[in-house]
């Protein structure tokens, strides 16, 4: 989901800001529809996982833990601001970037916290996916 997200971005950035994020909480519970597998399965941060962080998603609480819940705090926060004013903002936290390139990387304290990268398309190897799609 990376790679088209932020080729994408790249596309709509000649129009106005372009926030990004990368949801990155590789401890994040499983999405709700997958909790009930009996499976070892490191799923990570998955596509969607962040959608508990910010509702109550199929109306099921979500089993977050102390700093999870602070992640989703401060989420929401972006999320709000962004909805009310248009730039996504979060009380003393990194601002969300309004360029193409640069990705606010979501993630819990003991992670590091949230943080801005330009390395998102290195990470997930852009160039291999780009040169095969």
């Amino acid at each position: 989901m990376a790679c088209p997200a932020l080729r994408l971005d790249g596309a709509l950035a000649a129009r106005g800001p372009v926030y990004a994020y990368e949801f990155a909480d590789r401890t994040s519970p499983p999405f709700a529809s997958l909790r009930n597998l009996h499976t070892d399965f490191d799923f990570g941060a998955t596509h969607v996982n962040e959608v508990q962080y910010l509702f109550k998603h199929f109306g099921l609480a979500t089993p977050l833990n102390a700093e999870q819940r602070v992640l989703s705090r401060q989420m929401v926060q972006y999320w709000g601001s962004f909805v009310r004013g248009g730039v996504p903002r979060a009380d003393g936290q990194p601002a969300m970037p309004d360029r193409t390139g640069a990705v606010l990387s979501l993630r819990t304290a003991s992670a590091g916290g949230n943080t801005l990268s330009t390395t998102v398309a290195h990470e997930h190897r852009c160039d291999l996916w780009d040169s095969v799609s």
